[in-house]
């Protein structure tokens, strides 16, 4: 896997918008091609490793990022809408405000990641993990949570409405003043240590107690 830099990386998403491409990061890194800074539509990076990089306000609208190494990288801040993160490793990053809406972050890796205040709107996170990941005051409205791995994790004041929750793992989950409205709680998994919001019955949703 090739390590870039972020300035590697903007230079591979300048030659793509100048083109009209999906740009390669890795025949430009090797290559050696300098070119100037711009934001990126559609850039190809699957399986690039962006580990720790420092990637705020960054534009990757539709990119494919599918397997790609984004741990502990800071994305605060980012549009990342319609990108493809099927897969990747962002454990421990940061995307606290990022656009991320209908976002994939199907089985993805975000295992005490930061989304606080970021906008998932009918993103895709069936079977990604988000254990002890901060989410609070997150917009997940309509998004695809089935099977996802929330234990441990702050989902308070986090929009919930018509998400899909179905067999997620919400044990020892923090769910203060969330909103469910409309959500699938079906066979959702919980135990006596998740916080409910106040006066909700899960007992009524389908929700599956195991202590």
């Amino acid at each position: 896997m090739t390590k870039l830099t972020r300035e590697q990386l903007l230079q591979i998403i300048a030659s793509a918008r100048v083109k009209g491409e999906k740009p390669d990061p890795f025949s430009a890194y090797l290559s050696g091609v300098k070119l100037s800074e711009a934001e990126i539509r559609r850039a190809r990076l699957s399986g690039a490793d962006l580990s720790g990089m420092d990637l705020r306000q960054v534009d990757l609208i539709g990119a494919n990022l599918s397997e790609a190494d984004l741990s502990q990288a800071d994305l605060r801040g980012a549009n990342l809408c319609m990108a493809n993160l099927c897969r990747a490793n962002l454990a421990r990053a940061n995307l606290g405000e990022a656009k991320l809406i209908k976002t994939n972050f199907s089985q993805v890796n975000l295992k005490q990641g930061i989304l606080n205040q970021a906008n998932l709107g009918q993103a895709n996170l069936n079977q990604a993990n988000l254990k002890g990941a901060k989410l609070s005051r997150a917009n997940l409205r309509q998004a695809n949570l089935s099977s996802a791995d929330f234990s441990q994790a702050d989902l308070s004041n986090v929009d919930l409405s018509g998400a899909d929750l179905r067999q997620a793992n919400l044990k020892r989950a923090n769910l203060t003043q969330a909103n469910l409205g409309g959500a699938n709680l079906s066979e959702a998994r919980y135990d006596k240590g998740t916080i409910w919001p106040a006066n909700f019955d899960p007992t009524r949703t389908g929700a599956i107690r195991e202590d």
